[in-house]
């Protein structure tokens, strides 16, 4: 069985866009890779291929073009709660409004309410990008997870998980020069963008974990289990 994810924060591939940019696009592809082949347990009568796309409604509307055995996953940009008002929103565009059909949104899986969501959910695999593969130096004595902007919270409650994980990585983290502190805090400044560093952190994922912890991913492991065995 082969099957097909298309996802968003792809970017669209001309003559403007630089190799860097398209290098960052595969690793992005790679790590959701990685990340499903896991969550399948690398399932030898499945065969996986992610398909960035790079906005939302050109991801959508890719998923609409494509065969049974593709499926969606999206930001939802909205709480768990709310899943409906997404489709209804599509369908409300005011140029181009967007239907999907009730036997297509079953193959839709949402990221709540952002991909940055899943690595909120684990804190130590921030500390692992950011001291083990990238050596950063921390810049607080505290526990990121002990945060106000974490602690005590229901992730997938969190508005703008992306704003948040950009906001952590900048409070713990600053880069290393020369082997000593940055003297000049713009020159010692962690980033974060989506692409790059997105990537890096979905890698120091617990794949295991994560699934336990996300209601989607669990959901869309036991339809293509399901779909395998009949």
């Amino acid at each position: 069985m082969v099957i097909s994810i298309i996802i968003e924060g792809g970017v669209l591939a001309n003559d403007n866009i630089s190799a860097i940019t398209m290098n960052n696009v595969e690793s992005l592809r790679q790590s959701f890779y990685r990340i499903f082949n896991g969550i399948l347990q690398e399932n030898e009568d499945i065969s996986i291929k992610i398909i960035p796309q790079a906005s939302d409604k050109q991801a959508i509307k890719s998923y609409l073009v494509a065969t049974e055995d593709t499926f969606l996953l999206i930001d939802l940009d909205m709480p768990k709660q709310q899943k409906a008002q997404w489709f209804d929103n599509l369908a409300m565009l005011p140029n181009k409004p967007i239907t999907i059909p009730d036997e297509r949104k079953e193959h839709i899986y949402f990221m709540i309410q952002e991909m940055e969501a899943w690595i909120l959910k684990q804190p130590e695999a921030i500390y692992k990008w950011a001291i083990e593969y990238n050596h950063y130096l921390t810049k607080r004595t505290d526990n990121l997870a002990e945060h106000t902007m974490l602690r005590n919270r229901n992730v997938e409650e969190i508005a703008k998980p992306s704003s948040v994980l950009e906001k952590l990585i900048t409070t713990f983290f600053e880069k290393d020069f020369n082997g000593t502190r940055a003297e000049k805090k713009k020159l010692g400044k962690v980033r974060y963008t989506k692409l790059k560093e997105g990537s890096e952190l979905l890698d120091c994922l617990n794949i295991a974990l994560l699934l336990a912890q996300d209601d989607e991913l669990k959901r869309f492991k036991g339809n293509i289990l399901t779909s395998v065995e009949s």
